[in-house]
């Protein structure tokens, strides 16, 4: 091998060095992102985690709310029934029948109580299905087909 052969190998040799140490550069740059990321990765995941666990307790308590307050105002609410229906059913009890005005008075709060009563139940209903807790009945249904 000549000088200049032997000048332009080692050369070569020094080229093929820096190129080497310019890629492990790069390499340790491509890897130190990837780290980066897979903290930040990780760290989303236990937020988002913690999250999900606080929507969830949210959602309980908040079923739990609404089946509480639901039922504390089923209970007047069926006495407001009651009463009403026994005052238009049964006037005779106050001695004297209802005047037509009062009677009609009586009837709209017993329609408007009743319409109030099955508001909540659908409330009621809707915590239960929340709950996973609402049975399932069977109810035969007849299709047509046209």
């Amino acid at each position: 091998m000549t000088v200049m052969g032997a000048e332009a190998s080692a050369q070569a040799a020094w080229d093929q060095l820096r190129e080497a140490r310019v890629r492990r550069g790069q390499l340790y740059s491509v890897v130190r992102s990837l780290e980066e990321a897979t903290f930040r990765i990780e760290r989303m995941n236990k937020e988002l985690n913690q999250a999900r666990l606080e929507a969830e307790l949210a959602r309980a308590d908040r079923t739990r709310f609404v089946a509480t307050v639901s039922h504390e105002i089923r209970g007047p609410l069926n006495l407001i029934l009651g009463f009403s229906r026994l005052m238009v059913l049964s006037p005779e009890r106050y001695g004297q029948s209802l005047p037509p005005a009062y009677r009609a008075d009586m009837d709209a709060v017993y329609r408007n109580a009743e319409h109030l009563a099955s508001l909540i139940d659908d409330v009621i209903d809707l915590a239960q299905i929340e709950a996973e807790r609402l049975p399932l009945v069977k109810d035969l249904s007849l299709i047509h087909i046209s």
